[in-house]
């Protein structure tokens, strides 16, 4: 079922494409790098700022800038060099729209910056920044690895249908509902709620760690728990949605990128019970698994 069903308004849409501000930050800079409106010194303002750069005041001082790279451009590039140095902040959507916009005001300077390729480099650039995962990750060392055998299968399969099925607030619903609710009525509480459903995946991480493993099922068990401990990571992200939209918007997709990752996960276990004719009963947690075989 679609994930939009759950979202209360279309300006949720918004922010999960927040990402699209850096295409007016383009057209920002391609039109401020061209205005000669001001001929105001760019060297003595980055001097006077450069115990603590007023960001703001220096970057209009460089828009008024008659034409980068050409009359004054040591100064100006002296001002951008200052302003590069103060443009990352503790707020990754601040830092990539300045970063972004000094970019291109210094590829403005090279006569670039209003071709395609520099513009799509810059914004690949710009993207990686918000890769900001923080998660633990584990190895076969961590986990609990049995010799393979149809009993050991059938109790692996049907722990982990238990501890997933032990916290039903770990949610894809409940997370993308707390994400909406956040944007669509500026709802700082839902912070709270997406720390809440983090540390539910969290719970699922630890406990996925204590399952014996068949040796066969290891390597994929391994994804999982990596997976599902980058998923809890994420909610430390999505819950700054409303200061820091972009580091929000990169949480919410790196959490929806993980949980298709681990659905495919959890059909390649469900595929290898299936080959090893391991059948579970209706009464069994492990008859879940029949749901992630293609119908």
């Amino acid at each position: 079922m679609p994930a939009s069903r759950y979202l209360p308004s279309a300006q949720f849409v918004v922010i999960v494409t927040a990402i699209a501000l850096s295409g007016g930050l383009v057209l920002a800079a391609q039109y401020v790098t061209s205005d000669p409106s001001s001929t105001a010194s760019i060297a003595s303002t980055a001097q006077t700022n450069s115990g603590g750069t007023d960001w703001k005041s220096t970057l209009y001082e460089i828009q008024g800038a008659s034409a980068l790279g050409v009359e004054g451009g040591e100064g100006v590039q002296a001002s951008l060099d200052t302003l590069f140095a103060s443009a990352k902040t503790p707020n990754i959507t601040d830092t990539i729209g300045r970063t972004l916009l000094l970019n291109l005001s210094e590829a403005k300077a090279q006569g670039l910056g209003s071709d395609i390729p520099t513009q799509e480099k810059l914004l690949a650039e710009a993207a990686k920044q918000l890769q900001t995962n923080n998660a633990h990750i584990y190895t076969q060392s961590d986990m609990s690895i049995v010799v393979d055998s149809p009993s050991a299968l059938r109790t692996y399969g049907n722990t982990v249908i238990e501890v997933l099925s032990s916290h039903p607030k770990a949610s894809i619903v409940g997370a993308y509902v707390a994400v909406g609710y956040a944007v669509d009525n500026n709802d700082t509480k839902q912070a709270a709620v997406l720390t809440a459903i983090g540390k539910e995946y969290e719970a699922i991480t630890q406990e996925l760690l204590s399952v014996e493993v068949p040796q066969t099922l290891s390597p994929l068990h391994l994804q999982i728990i990596n997976n599902f401990s980058r998923v809890a990571a994420s909610f430390t992200d999505m819950q700054t949605i409303l200061e820091d939209p972009l580091r929000g918007f990169g949480g919410l997709q790196t959490y929806n990128n993980l949980t298709g990752e681990i659905s495919r996960m959890f059909t390649n276990i469900a595929q290898s019970f299936a080959k090893n004719g391991i059948l579970f009963t209706k009464e069994e947690p492990g008859s879940t698994w029949s749901s992630f075989l293609p119908q």
